[in-house]
């Protein structure tokens, strides 16, 4: 996946595609998205992911760091929608970190690196994220080992993902214990299915930011990611996964 991320970047550099995450929308379709900025307007779901995931989290002048911060999208929710004091994202991707750089802030810092060996000191965040991301990842344990190493004593950790998903080839009962035998105490879990289900249908959703963007270029690859969309729409609806969401502290 690394490869076809880093192809991706290289043929799709437009900053217009800045979200990589599928979105949350409430499934009675009355939200209310006054908060989200005029210009992010097109983004709202994807944004409201990220607000959920952290709904709670005091960011008021923390450091947060990002792992998997794909093309900026949610550093780009904290820049803007917080007060965090400063925002690091690492990704694994190197194209995925240069888009990021090319249209950094000044809060916001994007390095290529591994969830599994992350190139900061013990205890230098308050709050970790991490969405969408952690499925890919060969091993999980030493994710888990390396948020709670760079969290500062009660650190918050937003984490949300697809789970027990049986076309990805992850032993989900062994992840599911590591996590909940992990030294971090869960505040809060939701199940996030039908929110991320009801954003992917929406006809605003992600794929129509998508088919905005196609061009003579790259237009299979879009193609190719609208179809991968559309898939993980029709596995939520027949509960083949779920998108769980969880709020952890280190104590």
């Amino acid at each position: 996946m690394k490869n076809f991320y880093d192809f991706f970047a290289e043929k799709v550099s437009t900053p217009r595609l800045r979200f990589m995450n599928y979105g949350f929308a409430d499934a009675g379709g009355a939200a209310d998205y006054g908060w989200v900025q005029h210009g992010d307007r097109r983004q709202k779901y994807h944004l409201n992911l990220v607000r959920r995931a952290l709904n709670g989290i005091n960011l008021s002048g923390k450091r947060v760091l990002e792992i998997g911060s794909g093309r900026g999208g949610n550093c780009h929710y904290l820049s803007r929608y917080t007060s965090a004091r400063s925002i690091y994202g690492i990704d694994i991707c190197e194209g995925n970190a240069g888009i990021c750089q090319r249209r950094g802030t000044r809060r916001s810092t994007f390095l290529c690196a591994d969830a599994a060996r992350i190139p900061f000191a013990d205890q230098t965040f308050d709050v970790v994220l991490n969405l969408e991301s952690s499925h890919l990842y060969p091993r999980f344990d030493r994710f888990l080992a390396e948020v709670h190493r760079v969290l500062r004593p009660r650190g918050a950790f937003a984490y949300g993902d697809l789970w027990f998903f049986s076309r990805i080839p992850v032993d989900w009962t062994e992840r599911e214990q590591l996590l909940r035998n992990s030294p971090f105490v869960i505040e809060a879990e939701e199940n996030a299915t039908e929110g991320v289900f009801c954003a992917l249908k929406k006809k605003d959703g992600v794929n129509s930011i998508i088919r905005s963007l196609k061009e003579p270029g790259n237009q299979k690859l879009m193609d190719r990611l609208m179809r991968e969309n559309d898939a993980m729409r029709v596995s939520l609806a027949l509960v083949e996964c779920s998108y769980l969401i969880f709020r952890l502290r280190r104590p």
